[in-house]
């Protein structure tokens, strides 16, 4: 049953990167949004 662990962990750290990533993306373009605004 241990063995099968592992695998379930795996998926959440891959969810909770996606998650990163998601947060990384709105970050990004938030800071585009800004440069922009401040260059017009």
């Amino acid at each position: 049953d241990r063995a099968r662990l592992p695998s379930n962990g795996d998926t959440n750290k891959l969810s909770v990167i996606e998650g990163q990533l998601a947060w990384m993306v709105h970050i990004i373009a938030a800071v585009l949004k800004i440069k922009q605004g401040t260059s017009c």
